[in-house]
């Protein structure tokens, strides 16, 4: 459950109405209950403004999952190295 509290934690921090986002479901293994240790955390993010607006938010989770997959490389010993999240 860890993994899917990150995620929600993170998606209450952005500023959807900024980035046009008006929705973003939780998939895979983190969304299905079974996530281990090397589970990427799957975001689909539905964005309803510009292409400029949509890689705005790409960049921002960019930089969260790198940040989240920094804290679980130091309690698992796992790497992520294109980030926790997959977008």
């Amino acid at each position: 459950m860890l993994r899917e509290d990150d995620a929600e934690r993170m998606v209450a921090l952005l500023d959807a109405a900024r980035f046009g986002i008006s929705d973003i479901f939780l998939g895979g293994s983190t969304e299905g209950g079974n996530a281990g240790p090397q589970s990427n955390i799957d975001l689909m993010v539905v964005c309803t403004e510009s292409k400029s607006q949509r890689d705005q938010p790409s960049h921002w989770f960019e930089g969260c999952g790198l940040c989240l997959a920094e804290f679980a490389f130091r309690q698992t010993g796992y790497t992520f190295p294109g980030g926790i999240f997959k977008i």
